[in-house]
């Protein structure tokens, strides 16, 4: 019901599994020694003999009576017309929130008829003792809860009757004050010292609403959750009634009686989901403890943008909930943004089949949905483009109108900005964020977060064609380019959802953050997810934030990308696309991908995200890399071959050469060099010349490795005459290439075990390992293997790079769930920091690369995201970091 009220958990004296009921007898128990007198020393032993501690949260705040002056005035609302600027409706929005947050504790206390709180149907004074406030995050706890269930009779009529004539009595007028609230308005007043206003009042009577909604919505039982079953349950669960707690305090709970309140509730919900629709002050908005952002706490909002079209109400919201129920790794996604154009018109209400369909999507997997816009058919014949909002409760959370529309509809006159628990966001519809004074009215209210569905219409009359997709990824950089700066001077995040190009419209979905800006995967259907801090939002955590991302005389500087890459998939339904086995980066804009178990390389363009290439391999290819600009090489080991296709990247068209090299033995590794290629086997090593369009590889040497015949994993390069070959099970060779030939000897250093990645930095080898560790290894007679230990939690380090910003980092790639993209700074010592990590991937990476100013990284969903970094290859908000780091 999003009432918040204290954790608590059993602890259990014959539990197997821990000792925990023991270690806190051990420690109350010289407690009860130092009480004065044998009653209570008598009693507080008789206490720790239960077979159950109860342990329960410290609810922060205090209670009403204790209020200052300025924390009581929370109570004391405004009105609407007294609430004249931006910092007034920031408070009033508190305010608005902690009341109605009241308000829906006594709807909780109306279903477990706990009378020793709010004197609403009791007919009592209150116990203002059993209400905190929570100054910090201005909310409100129901603390020693209790359930009085009266049995059938008399006295259960008359209390039904007495909540069938409030519930009456506030949806008849919800704007006036019902009689039954004097006595709470008058508790209210004896206990903060601040007269109780119409508006304090209306609010609560608002929130009892909303409580009432949510009880109704969200205490859907069935026959194995119902109050009757979980009675059962406990009851089997006892073996002895020590002192008669079941008999005296849990059989006498009649179940029956929250079933006839939860009826009445029933009874009124449609004219309470009325009200609470069309009340003209958005609805408060509740910080659910459960299930919302519930990983990383409110430091974070994972955003999911459905470019997409509709399909049909039932079968969109079933993609939606396949979606997110399909098992992700790390965390949902927190708000589900559609494009505009999306919905059915109609009158906006909980019936609707559209927002009927989506709520129970939204209330399951506790999220946000902004359902893009529909035609709203309002009171008489006006028409609105609307959107609607709906919260993790599944209810209508707001409704915003666009106020700038085309012709034929009604303007909007109210700003959509709304509370949530991740912080201020806020909608506009389109166009709407061209409009100067319609974006700074909305940025007056600061929101850190803008969600905007839109459908940029696209001229091309041929919407599939090549040149249209171009024209797409125009539009979308040239939409990046003019907002970027804004948004740096805000500290403000836009989102922009549209619809897919082959319905008329650009595709020009993104996210445009201060720092940073993430692109959708293609200008046709796709999803994609991002990330946006909600406390510092800024590209460097912790840092000061740097100079403006944008130069303003020519609106260029530095700037932070982000390209999301996607497999194509049956849409809707289908296989799941497969885990990126391997990536390379073969120009600023192009970058080849191979998935696990597949025979094909794909070629991606950066800019539009298609597959401008796939390159057909006879068998399973196990790793890819480039030769020179127009040559992509690739192994196979199942079947040994070498793989060379000559590709004109430039156009994306693949060439007639591919060429197919047998080999004498599986090779595992390759690596370009200037004299050619060299190939890792199993304990050897083979020097190959470059192919040629003219004519394929040939061998031009063959050594055998001194300390291992596992097979050569890893090559890496230290010079153009030196490289390094790491083997399966850890040992290192080093390698020279002279006249032709390959001269090794063995490394002494320990080996790491595992080895799942190296790279070479700072004149020393880095190997990531499979325990989350990175080692790091100086070839020398002398050296050892140095372990240094990363934040990367444990999960093992699946790719490494090395890159030279302004000094030595190192990108790391985990197989954590979240926040597995690490920078690392090296510094003289060999030591290794983690200084930032890079947020977007839904599931652990797999793979990395790097080459000319870009990142990519692949992981098991089958996504590729590149990192872009314009202007001097350095990162936006690194600058004062690597100052200090040099």
């Amino acid at each position: 019901m999003g009432v918040k009220v204290p954790k608590m958990r059993l602890v259990d004296y014959f539990c197997k599994t821990t000792d925990e009921w023991h270690v806190i007898k051990r420690v109350l128990f010289p407690l009860a020694l130092k009480k004065n007198g044998e009653a209570e020393k008598v009693k507080v032993k008789k206490e720790l003999n239960r077979a159950f501690f109860l342990v329960m949260e410290l609810a922060p705040g205090k209670p009403l009576d204790n209020l200052t002056a300025r924390e009581a005035s929370t109570f004391a609302l405004r009105s609407t017309l007294q609430v004249t600027c931006a910092e007034d409706v920031h408070e009033a929005e508190h305010a608005n929130r902690a009341v109605r947050e009241l308000g829906r504790l006594i709807a909780l206390d109306i279903l477990c008829n706990n009378w020793d709180r709010i004197p609403l149907l009791w007919p009592n004074e209150g116990n203002v003792h059993n209400i905190f406030f929570d100054v910090e995050d201005r909310s409100v706890y129901g603390i020693d809860n209790s359930m009085a269930t009266i049995p059938k009779g008399p006295k259960r009529d008359a209390y039904i009757a007495r909540l069938r004539k409030v519930l009456s009595n506030i949806t008849a007028a919800p704007s006036v004050v019902c009689e039954e609230m004097a006595a709470v308005r008058q508790f209210l007043a004896a206990c903060t010292a601040v007269p109780a206003t119409v508006a304090t009042c209306v609010q609560l009577q608002l929130g009892l609403l909303e409580g009432v909604c949510d009880a109704h919505l969200g205490l859907d039982f069935d026959a194995a959750t119902s109050p009757v079953a979980l009675k059962e349950s406990v009851r089997n669960m006892i073996a002895m009634d020590w002192e008669n707690v079941w008999a005296n305090e849990l059989k006498i709970i009649d179940t029956s009686f929250h079933d006839e309140v939860l009826a009445v509730f029933a009874e009124f919900y449609p004219k309470v989901d009325a009200i609470l629709h069309e009340w003209p002050v958005s609805r408060s908005f509740v910080s659910y403890n459960d299930g919302l952002s519930s990983e990383y706490g409110h430091d974070a909002v994972k955003i999911l943008v459905m470019q997409e079209r509709n399909y049909g109400d039932l079968k969109c919201a079933q993609l939606l909930d396949d979606y997110l129920s399909q098992g992700w790794s790390g965390r949902k996604p927190d708000i589900v943004l559609y494009p505009e154009n999306w919905m059915q018109g109609g009158a906006v209400s909980q019936s609707h089949t559209t927002i009927a369909a989506f709520s129970r999507v939204a209330a399951k997997h506790r999220a946000y949905v902004l359902l893009g816009t529909m035609v709203e058919r309002g009171a008489g014949a006006h028409t609105y483009v609307t959107s609607v909002l709906l919260g993790p409760d599944g209810c209508i959370a707001g409704t915003y109108r666009k106020q700038r529309p085309g012709s034929g509809y009604d303007h909007g006159t109210t700003p959509g900005v709304f509370e949530t628990p991740f912080g201020r966001i806020a909608v506009l519809i389109c166009f709407d964020i061209e409009n100067d004074d319609v974006l700074r009215a909305t940025l007056d209210l600061r929101p850190f977060l803008v969600l905007n569905p839109v459908w940029i219409s696209l001229p091309d009359t041929d919407a599939m064609s090549r040149t249209s997709k171009r024209t797409c990824a125009v539009a979308r950089d040239a939409m990046r380019r003019k907002f970027e700066a804004f948004m740096g001077e805000q500290m403000v995040t836009l989102v922009r959802c549209d619809q897919p190009h082959f319905l008329g419209a650009t595709g020009s979905s993104q996210l445009i953050g201060p720092y940073c800006s993430v692109l959708s995967p293609n200008n046709g259907e796709c999803r994609f997810s991002a990330s946006v801090d909600t406390s510092l939002r800024n590209f460097w955590q912790g840092s000061v934030p740097p100079r403006p991302r944008t130069a303003k005389e020519d609106n260029t500087g530095n700037r932070y990308i982000v390209h999301v890459l996607q497999p194509p998939t049956l849409y809707g339904g289908g296989r799941a696309p497969a885990a990126v086995e391997h990536v390379t980066v073969l120009g600023p804009k192009t970058v080849a991908t191979i998935s696990r178990s597949c025979a094909d390389v794909r070629i991606f363009d950066v800019d539009t995200g298609d597959i401008t290439a796939t390159l057909r391999a006879p068998d399973t290819v196990t790793c890819v890399t480039a030769a020179a600009a127009d040559t992509v090489l690739a192994l196979c080991a199942v079947r040994p071959l070498l793989c060379t296709w000559f590709v004109r990247l430039s156009e994306g068209v693949l060439a007639e050469e591919a060429r197919f090299c047998d080999l004498p033995e599986p090779a595992f590794s390759i690596i370009v060099t200037e004299a050619g290629l060299v190939l890792g086997h199993a304990g050897a090593l083979s020097l190959w010349s470059a192919p040629a369009r003219e004519h394929s590889a040939r061998q031009l040497a063959y050594v055998a490795l001194p300390q291992s015949r596992t097979p050569v994993k890893f090559l890496v390069s230290v010079s153009a005459s030196s490289l390094l070959a790491v083997h399966e099970d850890g040992c290192v060779a080093s390698v020279q290439i002279s006249g032709g030939h390959l001269v090794c000897s063995a490394v002494s250093a320990a080996p790491p075990p595992l080895p799942t990645c190296v790279t070479w930095c700072c004149g020393a080898l880095w190997v990531g390992c499979s325990d989350g560790a990175l080692r790091r290894i100086v070839p020398d007679a002398s050296s050892a293997a140095a372990t240094v230990a990363i934040a990367a939690g444990g999960a093992a380090v699946t790719g490494l790079c090395a890159v030279s910003w302004c000094g030595p980092w190192l990108v790391v790639a985990t197989a954590a769930c979240e926040d597995n993209l690490l920078l690392v700074w090296v510094g003289e010592s060999g030591s290794a920091e983690v200084r930032h990590v890079f947020r977007g991937h839904t599931a652990a990476l797999t793979c990395l690369a790097c080459g000319g100013g870009v990142l990519a990284s692949g992981d098991l969903h089958g996504e590729v995201r590149v990192h872009e970094f314009v202007q001097n290859a350095v990162p936006v908000g690194l600058a004062a970091m690597l100052a200090g780091a040099t």
